[in-house]
């Protein structure tokens, strides 16, 4: 019996070692292939019912908008540079510099100049602050396109009108 036991013991112990040699140790994974980020994107847990965000990257641009269902409305929030991954490791991580030529005038756009993206696992997160706020919010891949890329290299809001909002319309973030 005890034969069985250390037999057993040895090996649950070399199957966790094996386990463990096979990661890097760092937190970091690797993929066979580098992520391709380009597409739409939309906020993780977004109430479709409520605000949330959404947008796309493209070329070398992210875009964001706070897309509001209710009125079929939409607001820029984000627009700046895009640098793709050159590897597969994660997690990935990109410093994002503002468009301001874009966000200068946009009510509810981030007055950040630069803005960490990460990602990791399929998925892009970052910080976003509103009205004294800061939330981590966390996008996943969509096959709905909020938004497209005009021939000028500015981005347009299908369906979606740029409007004003007020403080009653934040209730989800």
């Amino acid at each position: 019996m005890k034969k069985i036991i250390v037999f057993l013991l040895t090996t649950v112990m070399t199957l966790t070692l094996l386990a463990g040699c096979g990661s890097s140790g760092s937190g970091e994974s690797e993929s066979s292939e580098i992520p391709d980020l380009s597409g739409n994107w939309v906020q993780e847990d977004a109430d479709f019912d409520a605000m949330f965000l959404a947008g796309y990257i493209e070329d070398d641009v992210i875009e964001l908008f706070w897309v509001d269902n209710s009125d079929k409305s939409s607001s820029l929030y984000w627009s700046g540079t895009y640098e793709a991954p050159s590897s597969a490791s994660e997690p990935y991580s990109w410093e994002s510099e503002n468009d301001t030529s874009r966000t200068g005038s946009a009510l509810l756009a981030s007055s950040d100049d630069t803005k960490t993206f990460t990602y990791e696992g399929g998925k892009i997160s970052f910080e976003a602050s509103m009205l004294g706020v800061t939330r981590e919010i966390t996008l996943i891949p969509t096959d709905t396109d909020y938004y497209s890329s005009s021939a000028s290299g500015q981005s347009s809001a299908a369906n979606y009108a740029e409007v004003e909002y007020s403080d009653a319309n934040y209730t989800n973030f």
